[in-house]
């Protein structure tokens, strides 16, 4: 039981680290916390980025054109099998984009794989759930 604690910990404290880095608009700090080949799936799953580079500039876009109003983000439940963790936590977001508000709600999904002794972000969507979308 020990070591799924620790491997849950080392996974708490990367997924951290990185909505930390998005938050505070610092995505390049992302760099070393992502797969070489780490895919993110957006919302719909109509498209896929790949890459770390392209996976980092896509939070740097997003840093640059939104305004960010509110974040919560809820304890995050992790799963661990051997060298793969899933971590999935609640959220809520309230941003402006070109002039629109939105308030979205739902979950951030993040597969983990442990190489070099490191937990690494090699999978990522958000479910968003059912809500106005753009607000009022």
């Amino acid at each position: 039981m020990g070591a799924t604690t620790d491997a849950r910990d080392e996974v708490r404290n990367v997924l951290w680290r990185l909505n930390a880095a998005w938050r505070e608009g610092r995505p390049e700090a992302m760099t070393p916390l992502l797969h070489p080949d780490v895919v993110i799936v957006p919302p719909g799953f109509t498209m896929t980025v790949r890459g770390r580079e392209a996976c980092v500039a896509s939070y740097r876009e997003f840093a640059t054109r939104a305004k960010v109003h509110e974040v919560r983000v809820r304890e995050p439940r992790i799963e661990v099998f051997g060298a793969t963790a899933i971590a999935t936590t609640g959220f809520e977001l309230a941003f402006e984009l070109e002039g629109q508000r939105y308030r979205e709600a739902g979950h951030d999904v993040w597969v983990f794989a442990r190489e070099g002794g490191a937990w690494l972000g090699i999978w990522r969507t958000l479910v968003v759930g059912p809500g106005p979308g753009r607000a009022a």
